[in-house]
């Protein structure tokens, strides 16, 4: 194949990745699937005068991706942006991370090594993509991480340096298990091939090794403003990182097994070989996402995707610099590989994204037209009833119906919100009773909700 032909080719499947996962994110802003879960407690925050004080305080290890994710959505608020404006600016600075991750990294490759971006566009569309729309730290996590290690590999330059000491510590401090990107990175720096100049060698490991302390300090010593927050957390921990989830997670095992087969190909010196692996990755991540559009795919699939990118990204960067640059296959072989991912991912975003929108309108519907009662469970109403699958039913019980998600939802011009929408038979607040006089949320919110939500804090969290 010409030089000409694959340059194009190359250029392309970058192309069209990323325009395919700018139309998921249209779709996701156009119906508020950032709300989905946990989103709903992030947007809410947002929206808060002190969000710093009442949420992060009890995360102190992950403020980094705190500060990234939510400052954009909560300066808009301080600047007169009403409630639906906030949880539109926090939703797009989330599905914009991985992009800009990606074309800062693609930045920091000299002209002649730009296809050292084909692993960080594969891990992405095989295990961050997995998670879509789930607000995980990770993603921060992994969206730093691919710049910062070219920074490493490439260091010539301020804009290199600056990347190296200015963001390693903010990529740090975005999650507990980032801690297992520590070794990899100093690899990177201390590699016996091209070696960094010996002092910038020595202040990277510096700021590396001191963020990383600094970091499981405050993570051991920062008691949580609530309690129950180190229940949820050490309750999550066992489950997040045990293989048995991995294993559970059919399309994240697929993505696991194409990074594995793109490795490898860097074994191989027949280039028919390394094709005839990319159709069998193909065919067997085919397999898997039928297995997980047809199984229980999520809600597990993305709220425990997160132990992809906590486990997968530094095994699969350390075999990446183990390989040293000898799996840089022509680009229209990295398309083989890429191509079954991207499509395998648009069919599971989009089937998630119609369960979605099904779960939404029903919670519209009680929102415009709510009963007596300030505060209603959804698992009082018919809602549940409009599931026709198992995995839809998984997905309704799922925490879709916080009580802050009813504050962030968009209503329809001229409806009033008052009701709240909780779950009142798994009650869990990030904020104590005590703390509920400083929730103030910007926008939209009635008193009348305010007092309901308050009186939702002190019967959960007394």
């Amino acid at each position: 194949m010409g030089p000409r032909i694959v340059q194009v080719i190359g250029a392309w499947q970058y192309a069209v990745t990323a325009l395919l996962y700018m139309a998921l994110c249209g779709l996701a802003l156009a119906t508020d699937q950032m709300l989905w879960g946990d989103g709903s407690l992030f947007a809410y925050v947002a929206g808060l005068d002190d969000p710093w004080s009442l949420f992060w305080r009890d995360f102190p290890a992950r403020l980094g991706g705190g500060l990234i994710s939510t400052l954009p959505a909560w300066l808009a608020g301080r600047l007169g942006v009403e409630a639906e404006g906030i949880s539109f600016i926090y939703q797009a600075t989330w599905l914009a991370l991985p992009l800009a991750g990606l074309g800062w990294a693609w930045r920091r490759l000299p002209a002649d090594d730009k296809d050292w971006i084909a692993p960080a566009v594969l891990f992405w569309a095989a295990v961050v993509m997995t998670s879509f729309t789930f607000p995980t730290e990770l993603w921060v996590a992994a969206a730093l991480f691919w710049p910062v290690l070219f920074a490493l590999l490439f260091p010539d330059g301020r804009a290199a340096r600056w990347t190296r000491l200015g963001v390693t510590p903010l990529m740090i401090f975005t999650h507990e298990t980032v801690v297992l990107l520590v070794p990899v990175l100093l690899f990177a720096a201390w590699r016996p091939w091209r070696p960094m100049p010996g002092r910038e060698q020595a202040l990277f490991s510096a700021v590396l090794l001191i963020s990383a302390a600094a970091m499981g300090t405050v993570a051991l010593t920062v008691a949580p403003t609530n309690p129950l927050q180190l229940h949820a957390i050490s309750g999550n921990a066992g489950h997040f990182l045990s293989p048995v989830a991995f294993l559970q997670m059919p399309l994240l095992s697929g993505g696991g097994a194409v990074l594995a087969l793109f490795l490898l190909s860097a074994l191989l010196p027949e280039r028919r070989t390394v094709e005839n692996l990319a159709m069998v990755a193909a065919l067997l991540l085919a397999v898997l996402c039928y297995a997980a559009l047809t199984g229980q795919a999520y809600p597990f699939a993305h709220y425990f995707a997160r132990v992809g990118i906590a486990v997968l990204l530094p095994a699969f960067a350390l075999a990446m610099l183990l390989l040293r640059g000898r799996w840089r296959p022509e680009r229209a072989t990295v398309l083989l590989f890429l191509a079954p991912l991207v499509v395998a991912q648009g069919i599971y975003q989009v089937t998630f994204n119609l369960d979605w929108q099904t779960y939404r309108g029903a919670v519209l519907t009680t929102l415009v037209d709510p009963p007596s009662r300030p505060v209603i469970d959804l698992t009082d109403t018919p809602i549940l009833h409009l599931a026709t699958t198992p995995r839809q039913e998984a997905n309704f019980l799922w925490r879709w119906m916080l009580p802050f998600q009813s504050l962030t939802l968009r209503l329809p011009e001229g409806v009033e919100r008052r009701v709240l929408i909780t779950d009142l038979s798994g009650w869990f607040s990030p904020f104590t009773c005590a703390q509920t006089p400083r929730l103030s949320y910007r926008g939209t919110v009635g008193p009348g909700v305010m007092d309901a939500l308050t009186w939702h804090v002190c019967a959960a969290n007394p």
